[in-house]
């Protein structure tokens, strides 16, 4: 556990490591360790290790130091709000056409995303036989994931996206499919070549539609998992049980999906107001 602290790298460039990734790390040689037959130290030691490291962490620098540094969640409003602003600037030169390639894809792309709670490398695997256009909708079935690797877990799980909607994904995905005309095997996000969609360019995208709307250097705080997280959270503001986010998100399970709901100040209002003896 300690030398895979000294050694292991934040993915940040001039980040802490935090003690709980290398814990994950540590846990998951175990588990492979344990299965095939070999001897290994308890959970107990090395939880003990990890509280260790974070006490001298939290002395070092203070609390803020065991803190994830995790990506903002992206609101429908505000993903409204960038592909309005998106359309007709240039981006890398090329003036910006949400409804001709290769920018129609991009677009259907970031719905998709926000609609689905899908990770977007999941996404991106997607061919376009995975869709099925419907009278009220389309229907995804989805690919193997991070959490489904052999696709048995999700697979007889599509994800169904009704018409309509002020984030009409359904439409932009049947629009997507008769524009192309693609052959069932290609990317389902591709562009006129048949490639698939450059994760990078899908990011640099993303960051330049998100600055035309957000305040100057706040557009770095977001990213495509950003749909993913804000997702979660609309969800589990409205009421939506953590399990059924799991579902909807695809999760391992509904504490993994705790991790990316976060609670809002409007969430927390009403129980504040309850211990305050204000009016609810």
């Amino acid at each position: 556990m300690l030398w895979r602290y000294d050694t292991m790298r934040a993915r940040s460039f001039g980040a802490q490591l935090k003690p709980d990734s290398a814990l994950l790390s540590v846990l998951g040689v175990k588990r492979e360790l344990r299965l095939r037959g070999h001897p290994v130290a308890s959970e107990s030691a090395t939880g003990r290790l990890k509280a260790g490291l974070e006490r001298r962490l939290a002395a070092a620098g203070g609390a803020a130091t065991l803190l994830a540094r995790r990506k903002r969640p992206l609101t429908l409003l505000l993903v409204l709000d960038f592909l309005a602003a998106g359309q007709g600037t240039f981006f890398r030169g090329v003036a910006i056409d949400w409804s001709s390639p290769p920018f129609g894809a991009a677009h259907a792309f970031y719905a998709f995303l926000w609609l689905s709670s899908a990770r977007a490398g999941d996404a991106l695997r997607l061919r376009a036989a995975a869709v099925h256009v419907r009278a009220d909708g389309v229907s995804v079935t989805p690919g193997v994931s991070k959490t489904d690797q052999t696709g048995k877990r999700w697979g007889d799980s599509p994800t169904v996206i009704p018409f309509g909607g002020e984030l009409d994904a359904a439409r932009y995905l049947a629009d997507l499919l008769v524009a192309r005309q693609p052959a069932l095997d290609t990317w389902l996000f591709g562009d006129t070549s048949g490639a698939c969609l450059a994760k990078p360019w899908l990011d640099a995208l993303l960051a330049h539609c998100l600055a035309l709307v957000v305040p100057p250097g706040e557009a770095r705080a977001y990213s495509a998992h950003s749909f993913r997280i804000g997702a979660a959270t609309a969800l589990f503001a409205a009421g939506v049980s953590l399990h059924l986010v799991q579902r909807v998100g695809r999760w391992a399970s509904p504490s993994s999906a705790s991790i990316y709901a976060r609670s809002s100040e409007r969430l927390l209002a009403q129980p504040m107001a309850v211990l305050a003896g204000l009016p609810v």
